[in-house]
């Protein structure tokens, strides 16, 4: 039988450069690197990927940064998930009213818009969504809304008092000495390339997220680089209880809208038996695979980027791509990701 490691390598090999023209991938268990792998390049730009290469994570953001955060200050005492916004210092129209509980789950009723195209600041990002909770009504149903950790990122600034990039440096990265994830990165040559935008050109060390741009780079929602190693360390962190306490973990990834039918818990999405009636959401946990256990816990990147955890049987599970170069037409990143899981889990759940 093929080695398991020669088993993802084929399959990544021979996905270049259909799937993406960079992808790199990490798997963990126990601890233990069982796969790191640094596959594909761009030689029309002279980039070719390797073990620092940096990728823009997109919305895996979300439970990197965002609700870490939100878990973070819960367990420290500081909130909690039915505290408003306008206890937490907005006292906005339309969005005083609104729960952590309901952002963090995805239960606010706000879905999806196009913030960009109206403003380019926070204040403009709140205007816009003001009108747009107007008619909202929370815990009806589950829309996956950028707009639900855009207002979190708003919140954690207002608690912390300072940007949210810096918060998650002094709160999240450094105590685990995670030296290549952050915001904005600095060194754009070893950035793996986005988009080629009408706009915007080649989009090479920025953000690709339109709505992240518009706050300069810096969101509740997209944002972050990193690489394999980094976000591989800092889930094997997460799941051994070095970030948040086991209780605090415990209830972090427990499916909170099952009611709805539903699939995330407090940011991650869970994997879960189908129902009758499903959320709308439902199917973004399929790229989780076959093999892989119910309550097995996730979240993609709209750039390429996934990361998938089975914390009972200790596996970690790192895709990171650059899918999106040089079109975001290409989608077969979608049957790849269930493809890659399905061959670690397959292998490593004995």
């Amino acid at each position: 039988m093929e080695d398991f490691s020669d088993q993802i390598n084929d399959l990544i090999i021979n996905s270049i450069p259909e799937v993406s023209t960079l992808i790199s991938a990490g798997i963990m268990k126990d601890g233990e690197i069982k796969y790191l792998g640094f596959h594909g390049g761009i030689p029309e730009l002279n980039i070719y990927n390797c073990d620092k290469m940096l990728f823009d994570l997109a919305s895996v953001t979300k439970v990197a940064v965002t609700s870490m955060l939100v878990m973070k200050l819960l367990d420290a005492g500081r909130i909690a998930l039915e505290d408003n916004l306008k206890s937490l210092g907005m006292d906005i129209d339309n969005i005083s009213g609104l729960t952590l509980r309901s952002l963090i789950t995805h239960t606010s009723g706000i879905g999806n818009f196009p913030l960009h195209l109206y403003g380019r600041s926070k204040s403009d990002y709140l205007r816009i969504i003001s009108i747009l909770a107007r008619d909202s009504v929370m815990y009806k149903k589950e829309v996956y809304s950028d707009i639900n950790y855009i207002l979190l990122g708003f919140v954690l600034e207002n608690i912390y008092e300072k940007p949210l990039d810096l918060i998650a440096e002094q709160e999240l990265f450094r105590p685990l000495s995670l030296k290549n994830t952050f915001f904005n990165p600095a060194n754009h040559e070893m950035t793996a390339p986005t988009e080629v935008d009408a706009a915007r050109g080649l989009i090479h060390g920025t953000v690709h997220d339109e709505k992240a741009y518009g706050l300069g780079g810096v969101a509740g929602h997209a944002g972050l680089f990193s690489n394999v190693n980094d976000i591989l360390n800092y889930f094997n962190a997460f799941i051994n209880y070095k970030i948040i306490s086991r209780n605090t973990f415990d209830l972090m990834v427990k499916p909170q809208n099952e009611y709805l039918g539903g699939i995330f818990a407090n940011g991650w999405m869970v994997k879960l038996p189908r129902k009758r009636h499903v959320s709308e959401s439902f199917g973004y946990s399929y790229f989780m695979g076959d093999y892989s256990d119910y309550y097995t816990i996730g979240h993609t990147g709209f750039t390429g980027t996934s990361v998938c955890i089975d914390y009972k049987n200790k596996i970690i599970a790192v895709l990171l791509t650059n899918r999106v170069y040089p079109s975001r037409s290409n989608d077969s990143i979608l049957r790849f990701r269930r493809l890659f899981h399905n061959t670690v889990f397959k292998n490593l759940l004995t």
